[in-house]
């Protein structure tokens, strides 16, 4: 019995190890077809390499680091998305099911690749949540499994409708944000739409130069045609040499002049609005060999004076309005006491509004000149249009408020003023506003308790004293 005992435990344990083995090969088999089926790209082994060349080489280059997706995680948008809930998880979960079962090799490895790759770039939230999925959900079903219930929580609609409401209560801090809307589609309002409607209607073409920004969309707009393609793309293309020469285009004084004398560029295509640190609009507006052809808030176009698009240039090259901070700010001080500059500026704004749908800034510095002339109904429309046109602009909101109150209109100042602190609580120029909204609606109680909160924030604030100084006495609404 003994002996007989003994065989069928040794067949057993050679049925089992033939079974590891059969399950073992299968598995290498998937893995190597894997493998094969992953070359099947346009890009064939570039494209499996280009991660690893990212991570030893182009990491370090002044281009990548730019790009905020491959920065650090930024803690700050990722506090109500369950990201800290899936870190301190599913470690706590391996461990407990270590304990139970013992270790489960291949989560841990997937947790010790994906977890430090997530912290260390935030393009990898993503991978890390889709790697972490199925193991979260295994293991928290075991553990939920290993703990007593009351008797009601058995049925299966009674176990649909708890789980129903923890995933509606886990995403509903970030379903409820407004910002960015909760939807499924594409940010036309960011991509250079007009700009290329704008190129495709007047036959600019030749040779590029375009911010990062805008070359996807380039791309997608108008390949295959050559004459349109970007300098440089959303695949970072080139040589390092050329991405170094690239930046410092827009960063380092005359390396703009030398990388245009190499390649000679007919046309740009920057996006909007202006990066910091970004000079080449500034560049280009006061560059007399580029004339600015188009502008929107989300791309502006210069072409070449002379050449191919000398035409464009002086029939339609503004004469007044740049694209870059430095124009723009230069105009705002010269309109205030220049009528004639004014109404020339005010032409080509208008000019811009008619030109694309996405033109905010446009309409706010038409709400400006309106406002220096006294024109304050034009104003409010002005502001209201870009509002319509970009609603997440909070500032808009301070600048309707400030217009209602300079037309008497308190109730509606107050109310736009009160939307304005609510998309930036603390607002210190939004604050002062709504004081001096609530002031002239004869509520000095909530025009102090306004002037005290900026002055607790900031006790030598010297408006702020000021005003709350100017306020009869505590508790007269006179």
């Amino acid at each position: 019995d003994a002996l007989l005992a003994a065989r069928r435990a040794r067949g057993r344990d050679d049925a089992a190890r033939q079974d590891a083995l059969s399950r073992a090969r299968r598995l290498w088999r998937v893995g190597l077809a894997a493998l094969a089926v992953s070359f099947l790209n346009p890009f064939s082994w570039r494209a499996l390499w280009q991660p690893f060349e990212y991570f030893l080489f182009w990491r370090h280059e002044k281009l990548y680091q730019l790009v905020s997706e491959l920065g650090p995680v930024d803690w700050s948008r990722n506090v109500l998305d369950g990201l800290i809930l899936l870190l301190a998880l599913w470690p706590v979960l391996l461990l407990w099911r270590a304990r139970r079962r013992g270790l489960d090799v291949v989560e841990v490895a997937l947790a010790a690749l994906f977890i430090p790759m997530a912290l260390t770039s935030q393009r990898f939230l993503g991978n890390l949540a889709l790697a972490a999925l199925p193991f979260l959900a295994r293991d928290l079903d075991a553990w939920i499994g290993a703990r007593r219930w009351p008797r009601w929580t058995a049925a299966a609609p009674a176990r649909a409708a708890l789980t129903s409401v923890a995933c509606v209560a886990l995403a509903w801090p970030e379903l409820s944000r407004s910002d960015p809307p909760l939807g499924v589609g594409m940010e036309w309002k960011a991509y250079p739409v007009a700009a290329c409607d704008f190129i495709a209607a007047h036959e600019v073409r030749g040779r590029a130069f375009n911010h990062l920004r805008t070359g996807g969309y380039l791309l997608w707009r108008f390949w295959p045609d050559r004459g349109r393609l970007p300098f440089m793309d959303v695949h970072f293309a080139g040589t390092p040499e050329l991405r170094a020469r690239y930046i410092a285009a827009m960063t380092t004084p005359g390396a703009w002049g030398a990388l245009d004398l190499q390649h000679r560029f007919d046309y740009a295509l920057l996006a909007r609005p202006q990066a910091p640190g970004d000079h080449l609009p500034d560049l280009l507006d006061a560059d007399t060999t580029w004339a600015l052809v188009f502008v929107d808030d989300a791309a502006a176009l210069y072409v070449r004076r002379a050449g191919h698009l000398a035409s464009l240039a002086d029939n339609l090259g503004y004469r007044v309005l740049g694209a870059g901070r430095e124009r723009l700010f230069a105009l705002t001080g010269a309109a205030s006491t220049d009528s004639v500059l004014r109404a020339q500026a005010a032409a080509e704004l208008h000019r811009q509004v008619q030109a694309s749908p996405t033109t905010a800034l446009s309409l706010s510095f038409l709400a400006n000149i309106a406002m220096l002339e006294g024109r304050l109904d034009e104003a409010r429309d002005a502001l209201q249009r870009a509002l319509a046109s970009d609603p997440r602009n909070p500032e808009l909101h301070l600048r309707l408020g400030r217009v209602a109150l300079r037309a008497g209109r308190t109730a509606e100042a107050i109310a736009e003023l009160r939307k304005e602190l609510e998309a930036r609580p603390g607002a210190r120029d939004a604050e002062l506003a709504l004081g001096l909204a609530y002031r002239a609606a004869g509520d000095t109680n909530r025009a102090r308790a306004a002037y005290l909160r900026v002055l607790k924030r900031d006790p030598d604030d010297e408006l702020a004293s000021a005003l709350l100084g100017q306020l009869p006495a505590r508790g007269d609404r006179k």
